[in-house]
């Protein structure tokens, strides 16, 4: 009888592309691997997961977790963002109601409500049907992925990207860009992104910057700004921005008194100077250096009594 040889497995085009690569265009082994690696990693699911009765969950690029709030405050317990909290309201209500909205962006200075408004948002509308996805920023890149997985769910899903900045136009900076302005790969109006970062424009703007545009400029090249603005449009794909300021100190002892009383304690003129002393070595007043204040004097007197 004639003996056949062995039939090797036909190789997949990914294997073939590397191949033809690595011999023709020299490419580097390092290359391979990682273009390798983003193919197997494209082929995963996402976990689900145990269940679909908490309202907040977080996405690790691979799987997504039930995750407990830990923040308890409400709306009503944020002051001195009534403009930020009443757009940010008003923009879920549309969203929740299956009318036009816009992704949202909340930038500004530290510590002052930016996290905490968006927590209080999920906790006033979670009976209505509203749920949140937390994602780290270096995962952006899978929310393809992620989207898949609840492209049926019946809920409405909030993306939450906290401290949100790139240290250049990367792989996560393009997925994200690709994904707003209603370019996600959602039924329309199941998913939104709330974003809160630092930086306005979300990338780092260096001084590098203005000279390569002056130099190219010199140079001759009639759209010299053009590369800079591309860097910079990323802000501008989130249809609301809300800035955040810090605050005065009127508005921080406003805060100190009105957590003092929930608490059943008055804030004498002693304490108000301790409050205020706190923050100055601190270096700042918020709304977070208010509380840890609270938190340190109130947890004594209630040890003490």
């Amino acid at each position: 009888m004639p003996t056949h040889p062995l039939r090797r497995p036909p190789e997949c085009s990914l294997v073939n592309n590397l191949k033809h690569a690595t011999n023709e265009d020299n490419m580097p082994t390092s290359e391979i691997l990682n273009q390798l690696a983003r193919a197997l990693s494209e082929r995963k699911t996402v976990q689900p997961p145990t269940h679909w009765d908490t309202a907040a969950y977080r996405f690790d690029g691979s799987a997504l977790t039930n995750l407990t709030p830990t923040s308890s405050q409400t709306l009503d317990q944020l002051q001195g963002i009534d403009r930020q909290k009443n757009a940010l309201i008003a923009n879920t209500r549309q969203f929740l109601a299956g009318l036009p909205c816009n992704h949202a962006l909340l930038t500004g200075a530290r510590g002052n409500g930016k996290s905490s408004l968006i927590a209080a948002v999920l906790q006033q509308f979670k009976d209505q049907g509203l749920r949140l996805i937390e994602v780290a920023p270096a995962h952006l890149s899978e929310l393809p992925k992620l989207l898949e997985l609840i492209k049926d769910r019946e809920e409405k899903f909030i993306v939450f990207c906290d401290d949100l900045s790139f240290k250049s136009d990367d792989e996560n900076t393009r997925a994200l860009k690709s994904r707003l302005e209603g370019a996600l790969d959602a039924p329309d109006g199941q998913v939104l992104i709330y974003a809160t970062s630092n930086r306005r424009h979300l990338l780092p703007q260096l001084m590098q910057d203005n000279l390569q545009t002056l130099d190219a400029t010199v140079a001759g090249e009639i759209n010299a700004q053009e590369p800079l603005d591309e860097r910079l449009s990323l802000a501008e794909r989130f249809g609301l921005w809300l800035a955040f300021h810090p605050m005065d100190q009127a508005l921080y002892l406003e805060i100190v008194e009105a957590r003092f009383e929930e608490a059943g304690f008055t804030l004498d003129a002693p304490t108000r100077t301790l409050a205020t002393r706190f923050a100055t070595q601190r270096g700042n007043r918020s709304g977070r250096i208010a509380a840890q204040f609270c938190r340190e004097w109130i947890g004594r007197a209630l040890l003490d009594s």
